[in-house]
């Protein structure tokens, strides 16, 4: 998707974290610190926006004017964050119903299948956690 932007990829702006809020405290904390600061985040789960979240709050920035913030999976108590989290959603039921239905083919056929992949539907849920990049 970068290529097709004509975006470069930075590895510098993917920081690697361990799980829970002060993981994406601590991760935000890195990219904020960067000389060319982002103007948006995607964070690999909600809890971990969560931390985001606080670290931009820390750092004295307006979410979503002066930073834009998404979050992956959906949580309950994304949408009663200050502000609601813009996230992805993806069905999680469909998940474990194909993840089910491999591991029975994989246990019913002689020889053993071979893994497939599936592509499942995911839902932009856009809060007020996003805006347009700001000016300049």
């Amino acid at each position: 998707a970068l290529e097709e932007a004509g975006i470069d990829f930075d590895p510098a702006l993917v920081v690697q974290s361990e799980a829970g809020p002060a993981a994406g405290c601590k991760a935000m904390q890195q990219l904020l610190a960067l000389p060319q600061r982002p103007t948006a985040v995607i964070t690999h789960n909600d809890v971990l926006a969560l931390g985001a979240l606080h670290a931009a709050w820390q750092a004295g920035l307006s979410v979503p004017r002066e930073l834009s913030l998404v979050g992956y999976d959906d949580i309950q108590s994304s949408a009663f964050l200050v502000p609601p989290l813009t996230t992805v959603q993806f069905p999680k039921e469909g998940m474990g119903r194909e993840a089910a239905e491999q591991i029975l083919r994989l246990v019913q056929q002689e020889g053993g299948a071979s893994p497939q992949t599936r592509l499942l539907p995911v839902k932009l849920v856009v809060r007020a956690s996003t805006a347009p990049p700001p000016a300049g």
